[in-house]
């Protein structure tokens, strides 16, 4: 999984996204979420999405196609109501104590990582849309209700 990782922050480095641990120190952030879609068969380019919640202000939506619109983040407020149905399912879904999917395939397959950072905490977990079963698909299942940008194509 090393590998996957590493795959899918190049492309947020790639696209010139700030790494979450960075996002979460900055002034006035309570925490933030990112989700890093990769198409492995190149059909859509990468996409980087990040919601940050900052104090006396509603959560942010940056979305970064790789490679397109000059790489410049898509920006949206999300709901307070929203967010905190997100965080509510991630909480339910015991994400903080998810582990990387087991068994995903090594060719072939896309790879989604969400990660959840607040303070100094980070935590991130990999798995494949495409093969996401149980809790992998009920979090993939959030990030399309909650982040549906998350998982656009774009090509």
């Amino acid at each position: 999984m090393e590998r996957y990782a590493y795959i899918l922050r190049d492309a947020a480095d790639r696209a010139g996204v700030l790494p979450l641990k960075q996002v979460i120190a900055a002034p006035g952030v309570k925490a933030a979420f990112r989700v890093i879609v990769h198409f492995m068969d190149q059909r859509a380019v990468e996409v980087i999405t990040t919601l940050t919640q900052r104090q006396g202000s509603d959560p942010l939506v940056e979305v970064v196609y790789a490679g397109r619109f000059g790489n410049r983040p898509i920006q949206r407020r999300m709901s307070p109501a929203d967010y905190e149905r997100l965080t509510h399912t991630l909480l339910d879904l015991k994400f903080d104590k998810l582990i990387d999917q087991p068994q995903v395939p090594v060719f072939g397959i896309d790879l989604c990582m969400v990660e959840r950072g607040s303070g100094g905490y980070l935590k991130g977990v990999i798995f494949a849309p495409q093969t996401a079963d149980g809790v992998y698909a009920s979090l993939y299942n959030a990030i399309r209700a909650y982040l549906p940008e998350a998982v656009r194509e774009v090509t």
